[in-house]
């Protein structure tokens, strides 16, 4: 099967977020099971062109946008560790800056909306001029969402996957402008179509016109189709239907038996002392007291709201008052980096505002408890790393947390985690204390910490849920 992916990100070319992981690694599992996987993505200005060197191809497409013709281009590259190409898509002064540029102004956001529905705009001109005609268009988050519209209108004969990785985030302007940006009549479904609050939505345009809406895990499926987790779309979600297909992580990768970024390699077997001798480095590095009764608490990631990191500040003070460490990496909203800077300055607390690929990778290590307490998560892979580096889970049971991480003292012959359900202070710390237990039990610490390393997180299992995915399209056209 010939399948194109179509996304505003890949990694490690482009990275923002969890869909450039996905992006980056669910071709590779489909290029394994035998099947021909393209990237579609933007060119931008900041891919590191001497790290992943590209050439200029001869395919190009005139597309009208804004009422202007333009001529599109694509330099081509090859996905790292494989022999998958990259097309990226160039559109004459686009994609210079940030991948999402920055700013609430006016100008700011209708530029993303713009630049965006361009991509769509330029892929929908390749596709149609291409000599690789795919079988299947998976397009991926409200980037692509009227890429689906567009191939649809042109009556291109390959099914459409949209995927939706976050649904707070759909693509919203104003109808009469966005519109007139496109050469549709746009009195017809489904450039007819108009969010809860009057917007030209291109997330909503992509779940109405793909052949088939999935999302990253069955239980975020289960609650986007509800009011309170829909974010307006929840009605659109119950017409059309959507699948949850949980991701998987690049599993040679974020292998601890090979990662050269760790201050000491381990496997399964050698896993509690291996973990013991990079927790004494990273406290080490992080200037943290090197006590290896004193278990480690660490979280990765983005310091904003949806992940759960006011729930976590309020009880630095009280895990190093029981004998904790926490350590932060991330970056995110200032009153939240506020918050953990005030508190990184006593004792028993770490942290740094930035990204640190390595560093990232030595906390999975070293870590002993992984902080996870998301207000919601589609799917979240801090977790699943996490577990690949026998570093326990502590999550909040929602979205894909519920999915991927089994609370130990529910089932304690499958458990590898703890989960909350209650998004509160005082529910996150009882879990808490359950980790402090765990932790001054050593032989049930050590059987958690094999098991969670066991678990299996490639992206195998999830391509072969993609590809009968795929093989149902041929007669579930809408």
């Amino acid at each position: 099967m010939r399948i194109a992916f179509v996304a505003a990100e890949c990694s490690p070319l482009v990275k923002v977020g969890g869909l450039a992981d996905v992006v980056g690694a669910l071709p590779k599992a489909l290029v394994a099971r035998g099947h021909d996987v393209r990237i579609f993505m933007p060119s931008y200005e900041a891919i590191d062109r001497q790290r992943f060197p590209s050439r200029p191809t001869n395919w190009r497409a005139t597309v009208v946008f804004d009422g202007q013709p333009t001529i599109v281009t694509v330099y081509e590259t090859v996905l790292p560790n494989s022999t998958i190409p990259i097309y990226q898509v160039v559109w004459p002064d686009e994609f210079r800056g940030e991948v999402y540029p920055l700013g609430q102004d006016f100008e700011t956001l209708q530029s993303v909306i713009r630049r965006f529905m361009r991509f769509s705009v330029a892929v929908d001109g390749l596709l149609g001029t291409s000599s690789w005609k795919p079988d299947r268009v998976h397009c991926h988050d409200w980037h692509t969402g009227i890429l689906p519209a567009l191939l649809r209108a042109r009556n291109f004969p390959a099914p459409t996957t949209f995927t939706i990785h976050n649904i707070d985030i759909q693509g919203k302007w104003n109808p009469t402008e966005a519109l007139s940006w496109l050469p549709v009549d746009t009195t017809t479904p489904p450039w007819s179509l108009r969010d809860t609050k009057g917007d030209f939505n291109m997330l909503q345009i992509g779940i109405h016109t793909a052949t088939q809406v999935s999302t990253v895990s069955p239980t975020y499926a289960s609650e986007v189709v509800t009011h309170e987790y829909g974010a307006g779309l929840a009605e659109d979600l119950r017409a059309t239907g959507v699948v949850g297909i949980v991701n998987g992580i690049d599993t040679d990768s974020y292998n601890p038996s090979t990662d050269q970024a760790l201050y000491e390699t381990y496997d399964v077997g050698s896993a509690v002392a291996g973990k013991a001798s990079n927790k004494a480095s990273l406290q080490l590095e992080l200037g943290l007291p090197v006590d290896p009764s004193a278990p480690l608490f660490v979280n990765v990631g983005r310091l904003v709201g949806q992940k759960g990191i006011d729930l976590i500040v309020p009880l630095m003070e009280r895990i190093v008052a029981a004998g904790g460490q926490v350590a932060f990496l991330g970056s995110g909203f200032p009153d939240i980096q506020g918050a953990i800077k005030a508190a990184a300055n006593r004792p028993g607390v770490a942290a740094r505002f930035e990204f640190n690929a390595g560093l990232g990778r030595r906390l999975y290590a070293g870590g002993d408890f992984f902080l996870m307490p998301s207000r919601f998560e589609p799917c979240g892979l801090g977790q699943l790393i996490a577990m690949r580096y026998g570093t326990i889970p502590i999550v909040r049971d929602t979205g894909g947390l519920h999915d991927t991480v089994q609370d130990l003292d529910a089932d304690s012959d499958r458990g590898v985690g703890l989960r909350f359900s209650e998004p509160t202070v005082e529910a996150l710390w009882t879990t808490i204390e359950r980790a402090f237990a765990l932790y001054r039990d050593r032989q049930r610490m050590a059987l958690t910490i094999q098991r969670s390393m066991s678990t299996d997180s490639s992206w195998y299992t999830s391509a072969d849920a993609y590809i009968r995915l795929y093989e149902r399209q041929a007669t579930a056209r809408r």
